[in-house]
């Protein structure tokens, strides 16, 4: 039995789009090209189990069963993160990606990933 860690990534979608492109996806194209390639290289580790523990923050938990995390990288001073939750064993959805210029995440951002979260969970049901 292997202990390799093969997780796989998916982009929010808004359900029931017919969107080529996740909304998700969109958000992490519209960052920085700097911030875009850290976040690439943390998410390839992040798919093998080899992110670093200062790289992942727990962010809330969502009723009944879900968790909120983040992704988090910086470049220079610039903060970049991609909320994120488990759907599966091995699936893990990417609900927002973000510049984020505080220390704390802003109420609005947390909100909105908790949103989405609750649809994907409601439309997947």
């Amino acid at each position: 039995m292997s202990d390799r860690i093969h997780r796989q990534v998916r982009w929010y979608r808004e359900p029931g789009s017919d969107q080529e492109e996740p909304v998700a996806r969109k958000e992490f194209k519209a960052l920085p090209a700097r911030g875009q390639a850290a976040l690439i290289e943390l998410l390839k580790r992040f798919r093998r189990g080899g992110e670093r523990q200062a790289e992942v923050e727990f962010v809330c938990n969502v009723p009944p069963d879900s968790k909120l995390y983040e992704l988090r990288v910086r470049v220079g001073s610039d903060p970049f993160r991609i909320l994120y939750f488990r759907d599966t064993p091995v699936h893990f959805i990417m609900l927002l990606a973000l510049y984020k210029n505080q220390q704390k995440l802003p109420q609005g951002d947390r909100d909105k990933a908790v949103r989405r979260l609750k649809r994907w969970r409601d439309y997947s049901a």
